[in-house]
C-alpha cells in the first residue's frame, strides 16, 4: 500500500469517525429530550376539573415528612402550576401528586353575616390555643366573609380590641339563630379551657308547668339531637376554621390512619368502606364483626371485614380529635 492510499484511508476512517460520533451525540440528545419529556409528564400531578386561580385545593405531596403528606392551600398560578398555603409555603407542580378542590377556604357554609352583628356573643381560639369569649363592638362594620382581610372588633376584653381572621383566629362558633337566648349570657373574658367557656354562657332552659328540672333538661337535650339531624350547626354553628388547621388535622388523620393500616398482617386495598345508619346504631363498633359472619351474598366482603379494625373511621368524633 503507497503512502498516498494510506492517507487516503485515514482521512476515511477519520470521517467515518466523525459521522458516528455525530449519529451518536445526535441520538444523545434525543434521548435527552424524551427523557425530560417523560419526566415532565410524569411530574404532572392530576389535577381535578374545575380548579382554578384563587381555588382552595388539598394537594397531596409527592416527596414529605411522614406527618405532612398533604397541603390545603391556594392555586396562585395554573401555567406553571403554583399553590401556597397559609404559612407561605410555595409548591410547583413537581412537588405535587394530585391536586383536588376543598370544600370551603375556610369560611363555613352557611355564609350568613348575623355573627357580626354589635353585642353579638362569639367563641373563639386564636391562633395561640387562648379561648376567648367575646362581644362584637357596637361601632363594628359588618363586612362580606370573602373580604381579603376581615377585622372584628371586640368590647370588654383588656388588650384585645379588634381580630383579623385570616391571621389571628383559629375557630369562630356563636349560637344558632335559634339559640341565642340559650347561649347568649356569656361575659367576656379571655384564657381558660372550651368547656369552660361553653358551660358559662350556656342557660338550661326553665321547667314548664308540671315538670322537674331533669324533665327540662331532657326536652333540651332532645330538641338538640333532633334539630342536629337536619341542621348540622345547631345549637351552636361553626363560622370559620382557619385552613392550617384544616391542613394539620388533615395530616394528623393520614399519620393514624397510616400506624393503624401498618398493624394489619394483610394487605389493605384501597377501597371505601361506608357504614350507614341512625345515631347510636353501634356503626363504630363495625371492626368487632368476624368475617366469618358474613355469609351467601355477603362472603366476597370477609377480606374487607377483617381488615375493618386496621382502618381509620372517618366520622366526627375522629376528625374534631385530630383538630
Amino acid at each position: 500500500m503507497t503512502s498516498s492510499q494510506s492517507r487516503d484511508l485515514a482521512v476515511v476512517g477519520a470521517a467515518a469517525a466523525l459521522a458516528i460520533g455525530a449519529a451518536s451525540l445526535l441520538w444523545y440528545r434525543r434521548r435527552q429530550d424524551a427523557d425530560a419529556e417523560e419526566d415532565e409528564a410524569e411530574e404532572a400531578p392530576q389535577l381535578e376539573e374545575g380548579i382554578e386561580v384563587g381555588s382552595s385545593v388539598i394537594a397531596k405531596l409527592k416527596v414529605s415528612w411522614i406527618s405532612v403528606p398533604y397541603a390545603y392551600a391556594k392555586v396562585d398560578s395554573l401555567s406553571p402550576l403554583q399553590l401556597s398555603n397559609a404559612r407561605g409555603t410555595v409548591y410547583s407542580a413537581k412537588d405535587l401528586q394530585y391536586v383536588v378542590l376543598a370544600q370551603d377556604d375556610g369560611w363555613l357554609a352557611p355564609h350568613g353575616l348575623e355573627w357580626q352583628q354589635p353585642g353579638r356573643y362569639i367563641l373563639m381560639q386564636l391562633m395561640s390555643q387562648e379561648w376567648v369569649s367575646a362581644r362584637v363592638a357596637d361601632d363594628h362594620e359588618i363586612q362580606p366573609v370573602r373580604a381579603e382581610k376581615l377585622h372584628l372588633k371586640l368590647e370588654g376584653l383588656t388588650g384585645l380590641d379588634s381580630v383579623c381572621i385570616q391571621s389571628d383566629v383559629a375557630f369562630i362558633f356563636t349560637p344558632h339563630e335559634k339559640c341565642q337566648e340559650e347561649f347568649g349570657r356569656s361575659r367576656p373574658h379571655r384564657g381558660g379551657r372550651l368547656a369552660d367557656h361553653i358551660a358559662s354562657a350556656f342557660r338550661m332552659e326553665q321547667p314548664q308547668e308540671g315538670e322537674v328540672l331533669q324533665d327540662a333538661l331532657r326536652r333540651q337535650r332532645r330538641r338538640w339531637v333532633e334539630e342536629s339531624r337536619t341542621d348540622g350547626q345547631y345549637p351552636l354553628r361553626s363560622v370559620w376554621v382557619h385552613p392550617q388547621i384544616k391542613e394539620g388535622a388533615l395530616n394528623e388523620f393520614a399519620r393514624r390512619a397510616a400506624l393503624k393500616k401498618q398493624e394489619c398482617p394483610t394487605k389493605i386495598h384501597p377501597e371505601i368502606v361506608m357504614l350507614l345508619g341512625p345515631p347510636a346504631a353501634g356503626k363504630s363498633s363495625i371492626g368487632r364483626l368476624q368475617p366469618e359472619q358474613l355469609s351467601g351474598s355477603l362472603k366476597p366482603l370477609r377480606t374487607t371485614a377483617a381488615s375493618l379494625k386496621y382502618r381509620e373511621e372517618v366520622n366526627n368524633d375522629n376528625l374534631t380529635d385530630c383538630m
